[in-house]
């Protein structure tokens, strides 16, 4: 919310005033606003789900690996890639120190995480980043597009 809004939402309220505003006209939105929306609806979703969610579908910081030169993601793939941060149901494949979470949304946490450390440089310049898509659902292909258009390079695992 903060990079692309300039806003900082401290409260359910503030998420209400905000759904109000701006995310009742997303139907509305130029293709180039599609990831401030996108992101900054998650955000508003990471920043309440607490409230409502089990523990279990939560973000986990600290799945970026040490050194890493680039970010890659793997979103609920079947052929988990070694390198990358995976969000999804971890299968035993998936090592827990590189997952971020079960749900598309907590990359409102992981590329703020992503910036902090240093792998980027800013949450809506993506360019660099590597993303793979295995399962398809509604809100992975919306994730999928609002990475693209931010600059990532985008692909759907072959199934």
């Amino acid at each position: 919310m903060k990079s692309w809004y300039g806003e900082v939402l401290e409260t359910v309220d503030d998420a209400e005033n905000f759904f109000e505003r701006e995310l009742r006209r997303m139907h509305k939105v130029e293709l180039e606003e599609v990831p401030k929306v996108v992101f900054c609806a998650f955000d508003v979703i990471e920043g309440v789900k607490h409230e409502f969610e089990p523990e279990k579908y939560l973000y986990k910081p600290g799945a970026i690996p040490a050194g890493a030169q680039a970010l890659t993601l793997d979103i609920m793939t079947d052929d988990h890639r070694e390198d990358a941060v995976y969000i999804g149901e971890p299968g035993p494949e998936v090592s827990r120190d590189r997952w971020a979470g079960r749900v598309v949304s907590v990359l409102a946490r992981l590329l703020p995480e992503c910036v902090e450390v240093g792998l980027l440089e800013d949450v809506r310049e993506l360019e660099g980043v590597r993303v793979r898509i295995g399962k398809f659902t509604l809100l992975n292909y919306v994730t999928g597009a609002a990475l693209a258009l931010s600059g990532a390079e985008v692909e759907l695992e072959v199934q």
